[in-house]
């Protein structure tokens, strides 16, 4: 065994081999790091087919951007299935009459146009509560019902289903993606313009704010948002922001300090805080592919926790 020394073609540094020969002239090291150059090649042609799919999803989900209310559920089911009513042309020796049918529109929409649609949604769901007489109690006098308003960013994406047992009359859930606390601020007077007096306000927002903003301007966004929601009504309740293994440790530190400010804030408030920290912190199980979003199962135990604080306020 004769060991020699060899110098890299890449590096140029020399390094001790055993009976080198003239193809094999490329260190370990380098070796190593041209190894993992390739993998991550790899990686990041896998990430961008995701994020592709991610897209086409959304694109063939269109109502997810607009306002969703048990309501708009059922419109939604009645779509798909005059879909299944389509006629399906098959090989027959009889020629028989299809039935024309139209098939259905293609709707579009950007990330804030819901806020457009609220007018006309508030006014018929204003024109159907008149229609339909209260329930009249032990005093004689008509029982006024509560309006409900669940408003945030993406994260409550599909959360509509989870509180489809509230009144679909009353209840509104406003899904912005993309929305920030300042957005939501921008928006409070059409979002409660039609909620009747002390409506029940859920406010799920600051995902989009954590990396940013800095906290104390993330902070000063929320108690304007706060003055903003105490002139419309007296039942707030804020939901804590939700771990996002996307973000790294540190980000994940950010939300957990903003989560503590905002509960102590919402004490001194007379403002009710969700919090959900315990529920969805190291449940990768819980979330989609990026690390951000929830699946079907996180959407729908989110969507119960906040069930569950809405009817606390309602009874």
């Amino acid at each position: 065994m004769a060991f020699k020394p060899v110098i890299c073609d890449n590096c140029m540094m020399w390094e001790i081999r055993e009976n080198p020969t003239e193809l094999n002239q490329v260190c370990v090291k380098c070796h190593t790091i041209q190894d993992l150059l390739q993998r991550l090649s790899l990686l990041e042609k896998e990430l961008e087919e995701m994020r592709q799919q991610q897209e086409l999803e959304e694109l063939a989900h269109p109502q997810f951007m607009e306002v969703c209310t048990p309501s708009r559920l059922k419109a939604t089911r009645e779509m798909e299935e005059s879909r299944n009513s389509w006629v399906q042309i098959g090989r027959s020796r009889e020629k028989k009459k299809l039935r024309q049918t139209q098939p259905p529109e293609i709707q579009t929409s950007n990330k804030f146009e819901p806020l457009q649609h609220l007018d006309d949604q508030n006014q018929h769901q204003e024109n159907e509560r008149n229609n339909i007489q209260d329930p009249i109690n032990s005093a004689g006098q008509a029982a006024k019902r509560r309006e409900v308003m669940i408003v945030g960013d993406s994260i409550l994406r599909n959360t509509a289903s989870s509180v489809r047992s509230l009144d679909p009359l009353t209840t509104t859930v406003c899904c912005l993606p993309g929305a920030s606390v300042k957005h939501i601020t921008e928006n409070v007077d059409r979002l409660l313009e039609r909620t009747g007096d002390d409506p029940v306000v859920v406010v799920h927002i600051g995902t989009n704010n954590i990396g940013r903003d800095r906290p104390r301007s993330l902070q000063n966004k929320f108690r304007e948002l706060g003055r903003k929601l105490k002139d419309k009504t007296k039942t707030v309740v804020f939901s804590g922001i939700l771990p996002a293994p996307c973000k790294g440790p540190y980000g994940q530190l950010e939300i957990q300090n903003q989560n503590a400010w905002l509960k102590s804030w919402c004490t001194q408030e007379g403002f009710t805080f969700l919090e959900h920290w315990t529920t969805f912190y190291n449940k990768d199980y819980l979330y989609r592919w990026d690390g951000l979003h929830l699946n079907r199962k996180g959407t729908n135990l989110l969507g119960e926790r906040i069930l569950q604080e809405v009817q606390k306020h309602l009874n």
